[in-house]
């Protein structure tokens, strides 16, 4: 029943941006995830700093290579070349000292699947 209203409000977002993908489904440890116009977004209850971290251990782990990476007091971003040359593109910012949103874009288009597996990894490294 935790779905209820946001079904319909995925289906308004749709049709009001024509709809270039939405869907909502279940992560690991029970974290929800929104994947929108090529990018997954989804809240962590967790700081910035243990989602960075992580998100750090995961680019070693699939062996990515990072080109770039930054992180202050509220924002943590790391841009990465995957398999196949793949940009990716990983975006955090503290909602407050345990929750951060994280954002993941693969490319200019995205790339559901990998983006799916990248916040599992992320998740396992926590």
């Amino acid at each position: 029943m935790k779905y209820v209203h946001i079904i319909p409000l995925a289906a308004i977002v749709c049709l009001l941006h024509g709809c270039a993908g939405v869907i909502l489904a279940g992560g690991a440890a029970g974290s929800t995830f929104v994947y929108l116009n090529g990018e997954l977004k989804t809240q962590e209850e967790v700081s910035l700093e243990k989602l960075y971290a992580a998100a750090l251990r995961m680019t070693d782990k699939m062996d990515f290579e990072i080109q770039e990476k930054s992180k202050d007091g509220l924002t943590g971003r790391i841009y990465a070349k995957g398999a196949g040359d793949k940009d990716i593109y990983i975006n955090m910012k503290s909602l407050d000292e345990n929750n951060t949103e994280l954002r993941i874009r693969i490319g200019i288009i995205g790339d559901e699947v990998m983006s799916k597996r990248i916040h599992k990894e992320i998740l396992k490294q926590l």
